[in-house]
């Protein structure tokens, strides 16, 4: 369960620390942040960029949680100091796939990518895949779709795409029904990525799909939850002895 922070930071430090400590104390196993390249920082004059020292100790604290810290990279020019800061894995965004330079130097550093497909066909990643040629071992694809319209998640998409490809697949939620993140679990993707949002009014970079902070500890513990149903695929025989027992004990338990 990976919680993309993204830009919804809006620049602000302590509201980056309010997105921190709330997901910190819920748990999930990593959360993003994103750098943007130097022309959305143009385009956004009012939106700052955090500074170095904010991402180290960002980084700091969530590791100390046994959380994972991944940086969704879209500035080549930066990889040098999240290089230095040590960050767990990258998110490459679905815009960046064909970004041949950006890919290189990312997939060079060694870590663990993330790819988006939101903007690809099976043949754009078939290309893709290609190409990547001995880097394949570092990359787990996304499947994500860029519409709030519940008939375009295609969540068949994971099946397909782990046989055709052979590498991982997680899921990018982008809807505007939660639920789907648990429909999702079904298809096992390897991973669950969704953007989260905090409580100010001024409009986020990712607004409508995004989680609201309040509604991330229930959906991170449904998931947990939830993800024990898939079992192992076995089948199981008891007998009715066994089965009065079981009775008896799920009886003791709702009594108490």
């Amino acid at each position: 369960i990976i919680c993309e922070i993204g830009v919804n930071h809006l620049g602000d430090p302590g509201y980056a620390d309010e997105y921190i400590d709330t997901l910190l104390a819920m748990g999930p196993d990593g959360v993003t942040f994103q750098m943007p390249e130097k022309a959305w920082y143009q385009r956004h004059p009012n939106w700052p960029r955090l500074d170095d020292k904010y991402y180290e100790t960002a980084a700091t604290k969530t590791r100390a949680a046994k959380i994972k810290f991944g940086i969704a990279l879209a500035d080549l020019d930066e990889i040098n100091f999240f290089e230095e800061l040590g960050v767990d894995f990258y998110k490459i965004l679905s815009k960046d796939i064909g970004n041949k330079e950006l890919m290189a130097k990312v997939l060079m550093a060694g870590r663990p990518v993330f790819v988006s497909t939101g903007m690809s066909d099976m043949e754009g990643v078939a290309t893709f895949v290609e190409k990547i040629g001995k880097f394949k071992d570092q990359i787990t694809l996304i499947h994500t779709q860029l519409t709030h319209n519940l008939d375009d998640a295609n969540l068949k998409a994971i099946g397909i795409m782990k046989q055709r490809f052979g590498l991982p697949v997680a899921f990018g939620y982008h809807s505007l029904n939660p639920n789907v993140l648990y429909v999702a679990l079904g298809l096992e993707p390897s991973h669950l990525f969704f953007y989260v949002r905090g409580s100010r009014k001024e409009r986020h970079g990712d607004e409508g799909h995004a989680i609201s902070l309040s509604e991330c500890g229930n959906i991170i513990s449904n998931l947990r939850k939830l993800s024990l149903t898939l079992g192992n695929g076995e089948k199981l025989k008891i007998t009715t002895e066994e089965w009065r027992e079981q009775q008896k004990k799920e009886g003791s338990r709702r009594e108490a």
